[in-house]
């Protein structure tokens, strides 16, 4: 069987602890130096921008090995090239994905703040009901509050 399966020799590396990576005269420079970046945003950020004559002319391979091996599809939208196209800006990709974050984050964060006015108003409603006397069954058909929402308006009038 030896003799049908060829011997070669296989030299493996770790390229996300690589030193030196200086020495690396092509693309692997900058693809290994974003391996050790890998999982933490703002060093990646900052090694591009560090980088960025380089990343604002990334030929597709290269992106497409980027996105690979960093796993981040989340983070580097997978950008839909024209026929012209064969080089990549990756710095405009990073700070498109950057606004969309933060567009997101602002978009949640509206969300759970009005989710907390209508929880905290709702309590201020149920403490105003509960002082004027009302049951928890008027209480509940009228504000759609909970069980756990009134026993925790009494909670908090009882203080």
């Amino acid at each position: 069987m030896k003799r049908y399966i060829p011997n070669y020799r296989i030299n493996l590396i770790d390229a996300g602890n690589m030193k030196h990576l200086e020495r690396f005269q092509t693309d692997l420079q900058q693809v290994f130096g974003m391996l050790q970046c890998r999982g933490e945003k703002q060093k990646l950020q900052k090694y591009i921008q560090e980088n960025r004559r380089f990343f604002e002319h990334v030929d597709v391979e290269t992106y497409q090995a980027m996105l690979e091996f960093l796993q981040s599809r989340k983070m580097m939208k997978n950008i839909t090239l024209t026929e012209k196209e064969d080089k990549i800006d990756m710095c405009k990709a990073m700070d498109e994905w950057y606004a969309d974050a933060v567009r997101e984050g602002k978009k949640a964060g509206e969300e759970l703040g009005r989710e907390k006015g209508r929880t905290e108003g709702r309590k201020a409603i149920i403490i105003s009901m509960l002082s004027k006397g009302l049951s928890a069954e008027e209480i509940k058909s009228y504000t759609n509050g909970t069980d756990e929402e009134i026993e925790c308006a009494r909670k908090e009038m009882g203080d």
